[in-house]
């Protein structure tokens, strides 16, 4: 640092220790009930808040930008996993829909090639292996039958009714 910035800095230090001195004695002045004379007065008066003042409006306008993108990116998020929830909800009730239609056309002891064959056309419509199909249709079956619940469909329709 060059003797001139050495004393550039210490001019404004100086500064900067005149203002804390002067606003400790208002501040001590008025606390203690005493007028503040004239030349506190003046002092106070002079000193630029201003610069500080756009500053700090500046960062608080900043943070509120921020907020903004962070909310805007908050509903983004939000309405992805709605999204997804209902996506995933729907390819589980296309499952459950094709359980079903395997589970009646095992209960009607239906060939057993033509079974296959369902069970092919209706795994590679909800991508999923023929075989988690039948199990899946197998084990409903099962549980039905141990809680003694007769399945009733519509006639004709493939949609099982509870």
């Amino acid at each position: 640092m060059s003797t001139g910035e050495k004393e550039i800095k210490s001019y404004y230090l100086s500064q900067e220790a005149i203002k804390a001195v002067i606003i400790g004695s208002a501040i001590t002045r008025v606390s203690k009930g005493v007028f503040v004379d004239n030349l506190i007065c003046r002092s106070l008066l002079k000193m630029d808040y201003s610069k500080e003042k756009k500053q700090i409006y500046a960062k608080k306008e900043e943070l509120r930008n921020e907020i903004k993108e962070l909310d805007i990116r908050l509903n983004e998020i939000e309405k992805a996993e709605s999204h997804q929830k209902e996506v995933f909800n729907f390819k589980e009730d296309k499952i459950k829909g094709k359980i079903n239609i395997i589970k009646r056309l095992i209960r009607k002891n239906t060939d057993k090639i033509e079974l296959q064959q369902m069970i092919n056309v209706h795994s590679d419509l909800i991508q999923i292996p023929p075989e988690e199909l039948y199990e899946r249709a197998q084990k409903e079956i099962k549980e039905e039958d141990e809680k003694g619940i007769e399945p009733k469909y519509l006639d004709g329709a493939d949609i099982e009714i509870r």
